[in-house]
């Protein structure tokens, strides 16, 4: 028998292992936030890029006059802006294909741990 003071040496594994898979879980997660992050941009400065290409196509220059620059000044801002946009599109692409596969992996066999010392605790 334990005294009262001193937790089991199963509940202590049980409390670590939830705070290793907080911790892993953070990590992904941010990994993520970071991925979605340059997507949701890439995807912003593209349609940025897409309307200043329509104002140049139809040589429609309100847009420019209005943020006060030349029409080559606006051609070399939506080149700029398609540039970047295409660029984060890429890299929250690569970030995606390329993933955080070990991270994700090992937070798996942990949850699995996890779910396995928890049903044995519960079995009398």
């Amino acid at each position: 028998m334990n005294p009262a003071h001193t937790p089991d040496p199963e509940s202590q594994s049980i409390t670590t292992l939830r705070d290793e898979i907080r911790d892993l879980g953070e990590l992904v997660d941010s990994y993520n936030a970071k991925t979605a992050g340059a997507m949701g941009a890439g995807v912003f400065l593209l349609l940025l890029a897409l309307g200043g290409a329509y104002d140049l196509i139809n040589h429609n220059t309100s847009i420019s006059r209005a943020i006060g620059i030349s029409q080559a000044g606006f051609w070399w801002l939506v080149t700029a802006l398609g540039i970047g946009g295409s660029t984060l599109v890429l890299l929250g692409s690569v970030r995606r294909w390329r993933g955080d596969r070990d991270r994700e992996s090992r937070l798996a066999e942990m949850e699995q741990e996890l779910a396995q010392l928890e049903s044995e605790a519960a079995s009398p």
